[in-house]
């Protein structure tokens, strides 16, 4: 059962309490592990209450805009307060997490599509267009010895990183010291220059737009500290309209939280 039942979707208030939930909920078992507490950091646990109150209401009337709810098939608030918090948080680095405030207070509107990337929810067209200056998040992962990911928003499944991708997965995995990768990493990556990326590739040949026949040939880049040729397939057109002439990237362990009922 989708979310809504009308063409004009509204905030929902019982998501907006199950978001809520859900980030205050993972908030407490990530003390749990690391034997911190986020009230330290917000003055109590009603401010961090009122921070994961605001990124709710964030998120919903995002989601109200840009989630493709005729292609949804769960049930929102029941989604939102299993998955949020857990999905919310593997996308905060380790150091923040260590640090006890997360990052709550920074969290913004461009924010809710690397979430819900995250989570696998359908997204409009529309949503992709106005996230081309966006950070997009992946999971990478090794599959007999083929690096792939999967994203359901964007109906790619065991989609493969070959030609230089591949290697180029590795140079940037042992240069971060990021152990077990292969189980699965974060690969955030963005048109626009981010906050400490890793590695900026730049366009050398290829096509430029998915117009036509020309897409399917995909693009080729280069990082030029290391003189790394690589090439990515048309799958880039699932997440910008034409191949960025820069593309920023960055690679992360994946964060490991407590699953719901351990």
């Amino acid at each position: 059962m989708s979310k809504k039942l009308t063409s004009e979707f509204a905030c929902d208030p019982a998501a907006i309490y199950c978001i809520t939930h859900s980030i205050v909920t993972e908030a407490k078992e990530i003390d749990d592990q690391h034997g911190f507490e986020f009230s330290d950091a917000y003055n109590g646990w009603d401010n961090v209450m009122r921070q994961a109150n605001k990124v709710a209401n964030i998120f919903e009337s995002w989601a109200c805009r840009y989630v493709d709810f005729d292609r949804y098939e769960g049930v929102w608030p029941y989604e939102m307060e299993v998955n949020f918090g857990e999905h919310l948080f593997e996308l905060i680095s380790d150091d923040k997490i260590l640090q006890g405030y997360g990052d709550l207070e920074s969290f913004r509107e461009t924010d809710c599509a690397i979430v819900a990337l995250a989570m696998g929810l359908p997204m409009l067209k529309k949503a992709k267009e106005v996230s081309n200056n966006s950070i997009f998040t992946i999971f990478p992962y090794n599959n007999c010895g083929i690096w792939m990911f999967d994203d359901e928003s964007v109906d790619l499944k065991s989609e493969a990183f070959v030609s230089g991708a591949d290697t180029f997965i590795d140079l940037m995995l042992e240069r971060k010291g990021i152990k077990n990768g292969d189980k699965g990493f974060v690969l955030q990556f963005s048109a626009t220059e981010f906050p400490e990326y890793d590695a900026m590739l730049t366009w050398v040949s290829g096509n430029i737009s998915n117009e036509g026949n020309g897409g399917n040939f995909g693009n080729d880049y280069i990082h030029e500290s290391t003189g790394h040729m690589l090439w990515l397939c048309p799958a880039l057109f699932c997440y910008f309209d034409k191949a960025p002439a820069q593309l920023f990237v960055k690679v992360s362990q994946k964060t490991k939280t407590k699953k719901k009922g351990q």
